[in-house]
């Protein structure tokens, strides 16, 4: 999960970096964190610091996880749609005319 930075030299040591999607902890590189459904990423993750998720606000949503993902905004329901489903921290908006209503 390292890769070389500077090749040692006659007067230097050899300098590793953690390769992308990995951040340096306790001189070990351990991936990144993943900001699971209903999280999305606050602040990504570095090389020196992992990723750093946050629970989505109400009106925005996340339906997977990701180490670079934010909360999406929900969809609002445009003129002659009504709101089917109501969006959740997991999931958007679902939108439909009334014809989509079946009868009974």
């Amino acid at each position: 999960n390292q890769e070389v930075e500077t090749e040692c030299s006659p007067v230097s040591n050899r300098v590793c970096r953690c390769k992308p999607g990995y951040y340096l902890m306790d001189d070990f590189c351990d991936k990144h964190s993943e900001c699971g459904l209903g999280y999305g990423v606050q602040t990504a993750g570095t090389p020196q610091k992992d990723t750093v998720c946050e629970k989505c606000p109400s009106g925005y949503f996340s339906n997977s996880s990701s180490q670079l993902d934010s909360c999406m905004k929900h969809q609002e329901c445009g003129n002659g749609q009504l709101v089917l489903l109501a969006g959740s921290a997991y999931h958007d908006t679902v939108c439909g005319a009334c014809e989509d209503f079946a009868n009974g």
